[in-house]
């Protein structure tokens, strides 16, 4: 270890579109992923957290930025509805507080991994909290990959969050969702 850390923030739709199919799919995934991160954090460059906000009829931490050794994930359930704009601003408020709005911390830090995932389409407006997170360097210049599952997910709103159609995967298939969520593992080397 070089004693720099990551975080990854998975930010998740778990408003009542995600049936319980769909929402099963992304518990087991949750699930892996932890255990994929928990096998790889002894080999990587860098001691590794996750921090998980869900967002239906408001948002709410699920797990605070924890190092992945302490990470026991309890799943998630669904409800209410899909308020993309205060998870987005949950988000932000976390990170001014976490490693506030400046680079005097990429000392001790990497540029964090953001994950969203969306399954519908946001029932609040996220363009002002959006802005507003985009001017905190920590998220601008974070890695952003975005999940589009279901059948109807806001593809436009997911390409207003990353800057690009090119970092959503996007799957109605969720046996592929499920497949393509653990696999994501990025390099913060190669992204730095």
């Amino acid at each position: 270890m070089n004693g720099r850390s990551v975080t990854i923030f998975y930010v998740l739709d778990t408003a009542g579109h995600m049936k319980p199919p769909m929402m099963g799919a992304l518990n087991d995934s949750m699930e892996q992923a932890i255990d994929a991160l928990k096998l790889l954090a002894p080999h990587d460059v860098a001691d590794i957290s996750i921090a998980v906000l869900e967002y239906n009829s408001g948002a709410n931490w699920v797990i605070l930025p924890t190092p992945i050794s302490k990470v026991k994930w309890e799943g998630l359930r669904a409800g209410g509805l899909c308020d993309l704009g205060a998870g987005i601003d949950k988000l932000g408020n976390k990170l001014n507080d976490f490693l506030g709005d400046d680079e005097k911390n990429t000392t001790q830090y990497y540029y964090p991994i953001y994950i969203f995932m969306l399954a519908g389409y946001p029932t609040d407006s996220y363009s002002e909290p959006l802005q507003l997170i985009k001017n905190n360097v920590w998220f601008r210049k974070g890695i952003k990959i975005a999940f589009a599952i279901g059948d109807y997910p806001d593809i436009g709103a997911l390409k207003d969050i990353t800057g690009t159609s090119e970092a959503i995967i996007g799957s109605s298939d969720l046996d592929a969702f499920q497949n393509l969520f653990c696999l994501v593992k990025i390099n913060q080397d190669d992204a730095q």
